[in-house]
């Protein structure tokens, strides 16, 4: 999601920002570095002026963005819309208000495809009045929106929206004289929120950027008046009930926020222009920390005369990208630069041949990072500006997908071109056990023939300890249609079966579903088996190096069933292996953590996160023997445990502001502070592949490619550093990888 500023086209009808916009200033900068690239936009039909506001994409993907603002015809000023479908702008029809004589809209936020709002303002004779409209994936639609009483004036700067139902508007009002103003949405209904405090000493107010981390977190930006020239940034906090002032590092002389983008409750980013010692204007960034507001060191384009940031979209805490425009020899053009979680540099960016006047007014940042604004042209009109960058982000890469039906369900790499992934493709109703090579261009690999008499076969995990010796395992069902567990060993291009395998006496059923490997002569993997109907216990296996081997591992009291679904070994005498049980109440299932001393397994206390009353683990990884995390999901919500020093704590996932529910497969850690966990999460109509990552702190959710239309999860990653990560999944039933970054 995006949000948005001032358009410098509205100087004059803004009085906060005649003068912060309006100002001149120069400082100095570091050479532009990454690249930009113009991008074909639409116009308005037959429209003599058409600007862009905004821009807000579709959470984790900008293959579904939406930009809005204005178009004139005939001296008219109307809400004007274009839609980006992946790799092209298309015009939109946005509604006009009956009655209006001039209508705009200054911003937008998207959490679907089909789930948008905007919001701005409208004209009539009776005075303006805020303006919000909905996109529901075929067109967009007037809300009724409150103005407060008594207002001859409202208008709307920005929206944001945390759930396809909440979303939260602000701008300003001359209710009682011209001051901040914030109205809630709730599923369509649209209501004042209490009323934003008044800075001590201010004459006037308005917020001009907003964003929402939850129904009791948002935050918001904006600038008060002291007198007609004196004005200063201004931020405050929404905490469900109330908004409450926060205290902003007051710069040099005047300072104005336009916009505000967080990657969490207390970490966002919110930028603007201020006026330094030397009276000239300069770009601004602060940055918030769950608890203060400190000034970053933005960037000024060299020889510029005035410099300004309209707009910014964080990836997460450590990326973002700021937006606007600068004075270049006495030309307004426009600017971008990036934080890299240390500073902030320039970018290089595009201005269209013949530009009088450009400037970048929104940007939003996934996958790619697209941005929108306006230029003018040699004949003195306002045409759309469309650029995109890209950005470090998981990239797909293609995969074979032999049979009807292909899924891959855990990798192992010991090199970033070491990896082998390994899976089960399907043809009516046989299954085949795949394994591909590679970790950017894949190919299959023939796996030996399957055990004898087995009718169908798939493999679940490997691990690799060369880059030329992975195991792998999984299992098979024979002609008596029972299944059974296997192991595979492959060196170079020679593979070895293991088969059969050790079970406890009498056991005729089980399955393998991870493995973890510290040297080609020490493995341990793990499963479960059927000791009788209605009964699953666990099962752990081990590798010396000649032969396999069965170990005792526990179960929980009074549970009829109990599931181990990951392993992660850092030594021959350190492993930990995760699942879970189903007591005696059906579907409530409690997570199960054991670990292995070199001598035996016990289980450990582990618990669920607040309000959760069943989970699973699916997946381990210990970055240490004495540092692990866990993943699975408790109660419909993806979550994490982290082992420390003998004790484990829970770590809530990160859901998706959209997401009906979410769940991580797998995970992998290459140190304390460096995670990457991946899964699935619902949007009630399709499943979108999940990732995050682990900073030592807290978890960010990470922008992932989603190429089935329906159905994308990820089962399983493998990181050898916190910049190269292979994860392999599914998507419309079929294979695909990705590659990090």
């Amino acid at each position: 999601m995006s949000r948005r500023r001032k358009a410098r086209s509205r100087c004059a009808s803004a009085a906060l920002l005649v003068v912060a916009v309006c100002l001149l200033g120069i400082a100095p900068a570091a050479a532009p570095a990454a690249s930009w690239s113009l991008l074909t936009t639409q116009n308005g039909s037959e429209a003599e002026h058409s600007d862009l506001y905004d821009i807000a994409c579709e959470p984790f993907t900008t293959n579904t963005c939406v930009a809005v603002g204005s178009q004139t015809k005939g001296g008219t000023v109307s809400t004007y819309a274009q839609y980006w479908n992946g790799s092209s702008w298309v015009n939109q029809t946005a509604a006009v208000p009956a009655g209006a004589t001039a209508s705009e809209l200054q911003s937008a936020s998207c959490l679907t495809s089909t789930s948008c709002s905007s919001a701005g303002s409208y004209t009539t004779k009776s005075g303006t009045f805020s303006l919000i409209e909905s996109w529901n994936g075929t067109s967009w639609s007037q809300q009724t929106s409150p103005n407060p009483e008594g207002a001859t004036e409202t208008k709307l700067r920005d929206v944001n929206c945390y759930s396809t139902t909440r979303c939260m508007a602000v701008g300003q009002s001359n209710a009682g004289g011209s001051w901040a103003v914030a109205i809630q949405g709730n599923s369509g209904s649209w209501n004042l929120s209490s009323s934003v405090p008044k800075p001590a000493g201010a004459i006037s107010s308005e917020l001009t950027g907003v964003f929402c981390n939850s129904t009791t977190s948002c935050v918001a930006v904006g600038v008060y008046n002291e007198s007609a020239s004196v004005y200063w940034a201004m931020a405050a906090i929404w905490n469900g009930t109330e908004w409450t002032l926060q205290t902003i590092p007051k710069a040099t002389k005047k300072s104005i926020l336009l916009d505000v983008s967080c990657s969490d409750a207390s970490n966002c980013t919110a930028v603007g222009a201020y006026t330094n010692a030397s009276n000239v204007q300069v770009t601004y960034a602060v940055r918030w920390n769950g608890s203060s507001w400190t000034q970053q060191t933005s960037q000024n384009p060299t020889g510029s005369t005035n410099s300004v940031l309209q707009n910014v979209s964080c990836d997460d805490r450590y990326s973002c990208v700021g937006v606007g425009d600068w004075i270049n020899s006495g030309v307004w053009t426009p600017q971008a630069q990036r934080w890299n979680g240390a500073s902030w540099s320039l970018d290089s960016v595009v201005v269209p041949a013949g530009s009088k006047f450009g400037l970048f007014e929104g940007v939003s940042c996934r996958i790619k990072c697209l941005t929108v604004g306006r230029y003018t042209n040699s004949e003195g009109k306002n045409k759309t500006l469309g650029e995109t960058r890209e950005t470090p982000s998981w990239t797909q890469r293609t995969i074979p997908a032999p049979g009807e039906t292909s899924g891959v369900a855990g990798v192992d790499c010991f090199g970033s071109t070491s990896c082998l992934a390994v899976g089960i493709s399907t043809s009516g109703l046989i299954g085949t056990a795949r394994a591909y090579s590679g970790g950017v261009s894949w190919t299959e690999t023939t796996v030996p023939t399957k055990p004898s008499g087995a009718t169908y076969t798939e493999l679940d995990n490997s691990s690799c300890v060369s880059e030329t010796t992975c195991f792998a395992v999984g299992q098979y069902v024979n002609s008596k249609a029972l299944p059974k567990p296997y192991a595979l060993r492959r060196e170079g291009t020679t593979w070895t079966l293991y088969d059969p395998l050790p079970l406890p006496a009498g056991v005729s059923e089980a399955w393998l579903t991870d493995i973890s490997c510290t040297s080609s002569s020490s493995c341990t993997a793990v499963g479960y088996y059927r000791p009788e109907a209605g009964q699953i216990r666990t099962y752990i296996v081990s590798w010396n190096g000649s032969s396999w081997s069965l170990q005792t591992s526990p179960n929980v009291a009074g549970a009829p069933t109990n599931f181990l679904k990951g392993v992660s070994c850092t030594s021959a005498t350190a492993c930990t292996a995760v699942g879970y049980a189903d007591p005696v109440t059906p579907f409530t299932y409690a997570p199960l953590v054991e670990r292995w001393n070199g001598t035996s397994w016990s289980i450990e206390s582990s618990s669920l996160p607040s309000g959760a009353t069943s989970g699973k683990l699916n997946g381990v990884s210990c970055a240490s023997s004495s540092d692990c995390f866990a993943v699975g999901g408790a109660s419909s919500v993806a979550y994490a445990i982290r082992w420390k020093e003998g004790t484990w704590t829970t770590l809530n996932g990160p859901l998706p502001a959209v997401a009906s529910l979410s769940n991580f497969e797998d995970v992998s850690c290459t140190a304390s502070t460096t995670c990457f966990a991946v899964g699935t999460y619902d949007t009630t109509a399709h499943g979108k592949a999940l990732a995050a990552a682990w900073d030592g702190s807290g978890w960010t959710v990470g922008y992932v490619p989603n190429p089935g239309s329906t159905t994308n999860s990820i089962s399983g990653i493998d990181c050898l550093s916190s910049t190269s990560c292979r994860a392999v999944g599914s998507e419309d039933e079929t294979n695909f990888a990705l590659t990090y970054p």
